[in-house]
C-alpha cells in the first residue's frame, strides 16, 4: 500500500509540473513570440512593397512562431 501512495504522489507531481510547464510555454508564446513575428513580417511585407530588391533578415521570432 505505501509502495502504491508514492507511485500515485510521484505520478501527479510530474503530471502538475508538466502541465505548469505547457502552461508557461504557452504563455510565452502567445505574450512574446507571436506578436513580435507577426510585427516584423509586416514590416517586412512593407519594406518588400516599398523596395523590391529588399531582402528580408531570418527572424527568431519568425522562425520560432511557425
Amino acid at each position: 500500500m505505501n509502495n502504491n501512495d508514492n507511485l500515485t504522489k510521484e505520478f501527479l507531481y510530474q503530471a502538475f509540473a508538466l502541465l505548469i510547464s505547457v502552461i508557461c510555454i504557452h504563455a510565452l508564446y502567445v505574450s512574446v513570440i507571436r506578436p513580435e513575428a507577426t510585427e516584423i513580417i509586416q514590416t517586412q511585407q512593407l519594406m518588400i512593397a516599398q523596395d523590391i530588391n529588399y531582402v528580408p533578415e531570418r527572424s527568431f521570432y519568425v522562425i520560432i512562431s511557425n
